[in-house]
Order: structure tokens, then C-alpha cells, then sequence
């Protein structure tokens, strides 16, 4: 188990850290709805990425996920987590998550996120508590791909109480 990690902000540098982890993580979910193409893929991560506000994981000093959360007016949206796959399930996203809970519950506010429907880390949402609360057809982009299927899951305020009651007893 992995419990110690650093955030620091991004900057342009870490942009092909980024694409590239993404990559390694969506790749094979994107095939399943398109082709994967790095430049279309490559463009709309350019367009996403937001040094200052993505965060970059690191542990031992050593760029190992990203991270970014934004506060709207009534609500907390986490807009991207993903860590390279040797440091997923050794408890880093779940500390991550963990903070953006406590967070929102001392601002009772709800968290909100979008995951594609095929990924497995919508099962990882719903440990913490999260549930869906929409699926959305993502439509096509500016090149006329396929997007997929996206669920919006809701965490509410109280979500850290119920996520730590779910891990505890080990609910799947």
C-alpha cells in the first residue's frame, strides 16, 4: 500500500506525461468505441489540459498520475484521475478521492464526475460511494468519432462517511 504521494501543479512540460498516461489507460476503452488516434486524442487533451490547475501525482518525486478537481458554485466536479497502472490499487486514488470527499463534506456540497460506461474505474467510484445518476450518449467529435457512453455519478455531501463504512466492509 502506497500512502504517500505529493501533488504540484502542472505545467506545459508535463503535457506528454499526460497524453501519455492517458493513453496507456483509455486506449484499449477507446478502441472499443472508435479508433484511437493520437492525433485526434492528442488535440482534444490540448484542449482539456490546464497546467496551473491539473495537478501531477508524484511519489518519490516521480510523476506517477494527474489530477484535477474544480469548484463550481454548488457542486465539486473531479474532471481527471488516472495514475500509471503499477501505482493503481495500491491506495493513492482512493487517498486522492478520500481528501475531495472530506472536502466536500465540510462544504456540503456534492462531487460529481463523468467516466466512460465500459471502464472499470466506475466500480472504483462506487466503493467511495458514488452513484450514477445519468448516462449520456457523448455524441461525435469535431471529426465525427464516436464518444461513447459516459455516466455522470454523484457523490453527496455525506459520501466519506458512507465510502469509509463501504471499504471497512469490504462492500464490492
Amino acid at each position: 500500500m502506497i500512502s504517500l504521494y505529493s501533488l504540484r501543479p502542472a505545467t506545459w512540460d508535463d503535457f506528454e506525461f499526460v497524453f501519455q498516461l492517458n493513453k496507456i489507460n483509455m486506449w484499449k476503452y477507446v478502441e472499443l468505441v472508435r479508433v484511437w488516434s493520437d492525433e485526434v486524442e492528442r488535440a482534444d487533451m490540448h484542449r482539456k489540459f490546464a497546467p496551473g490547475r491539473d495537478q501531477i501525482v508524484q511519489i518519490d518525486g516521480k510523476a506517477v498520475g494527474v489530477f484535477k478537481v474544480d469548484y463550481q458554485e454548488s457542486e465539486i466536479c473531479l474532471n481527471h484521475i488516472e495514475l500509471l497502472p503499477e501505482f493503481q490499487g495500491k491506495g493513492v486514488g482512493t487517498a486522492l478521492m478520500q481528501k475531495v470527499l472530506t472536502e466536500a463534506e465540510s462544504l456540503n456540497m456534492p462531487v460529481t464526475l463523468y467516466v466512460l460506461k465500459i471502464n472499470p474505474a466506475k466500480q472504483f467510484y462506487k466503493h467511495l460511494g458514488f452513484q450514477t445518476v445519468e448516462e449520456i450518449a457523448s455524441g461525435k467529435d469535431c471529426n465525427g468519432m464516436e464518444r461513447g457512453v459516459k455516466c455522470k455519478m454523484l457523490a453527496a455531501a455525506n459520501a466519506t462517511t458512507v465510502g469509509k463504512a463501504q471499504l471497512r466492509q469490504g462492500v464490492s
